[in-house]
């Protein structure tokens, strides 16, 4: 979310190039085309907003590697978010949402969600078993 620079008419190799240059300035990791398999923006283009970019990687360990370092994007005005399905988003709102003075933060790593308690600052993972629990309760 946020990679600068969006175009009208950009392609697949533009959006590559364009996080490919973004995790070598930002992140460190230098990655080349062929870790990608494919990269593009997501909706139509408006003049002035970056629309959201979805990177494939070739291989899981390069994924993983941008993914253990991406918190140092903070504040940068650029996240980078596993691509959840809509049952993972909304157990991850849900638990968040619905729960602020007990949840600290949650998020997914390799598809697993996971959550961490305010009051012990304790991780758990959120267990599909539970899924349902997060969903059906009541908004604040």
């Amino acid at each position: 979310m946020g990679l600068p620079g969006d175009e009208s008419g950009e392609t697949a190799i533009n959006a590559t190039e364009k996080a490919l240059n973004l995790f070598k300035s930002k992140l460190n990791i230098d990655l080349d085309q062929n870790d990608i398999d494919v990269a593009h923006r997501l909706g139509n283009y408006n003049e002035g907003r970056n629309r959201q970019v979805i990177l494939k990687f070739v291989n899981r360990h390069e994924k993983s590697r941008v993914m253990a370092i991406k918190k140092q994007l903070k504040n940068s005005g650029t996240s980078i978010f596993e691509d959840l399905s809509r049952l993972n988003s909304e157990v991850l709102a849900s638990a968040r949402k619905k729960m602020p003075l007990e949840v600290d933060q949650t998020w997914s790593r390799n598809g697993k969600l996971f959550v961490k308690w305010k009051a012990d600052s304790t991780v758990e993972q959120i267990k599909f078993c539970d899924y349902q629990q997060c969903l059906d309760m009541p908004w604040p």
